[in-house]
């Protein structure tokens, strides 16, 4: 619960450094791309692919996949 006073603008910037705390961590805590080496939380995007316990970014997952027919 935020502490609301009498001052909006050091509410506001409470708020601000609060929510940049919340990002580190979330960045700091999320697997690693196994290709990239960066936070796959760093990936514009809300999800990861996973495959046998390891990560892979959408970046680099967009990059490598190929499309196959499935019949020919």
């Amino acid at each position: 619960m935020w502490n609301i006073s009498d001052d909006p603008a050091a509410d506001w910037d409470a708020y601000c450094e609060a929510m940049d705390e919340e990002e580190r961590e979330m960045l700091a805590s999320a697997p690693k791309c196994e290709e990239c080496g960066r936070s796959v939380a760093e990936a514009d995007s809300s999800y990861c692919y996973e495959f046998s316990g390891v990560f892979y970014c959408v970046d680099c997952m967009e990059k490598k996949l190929r499309a196959i027919p499935y019949y020919q």
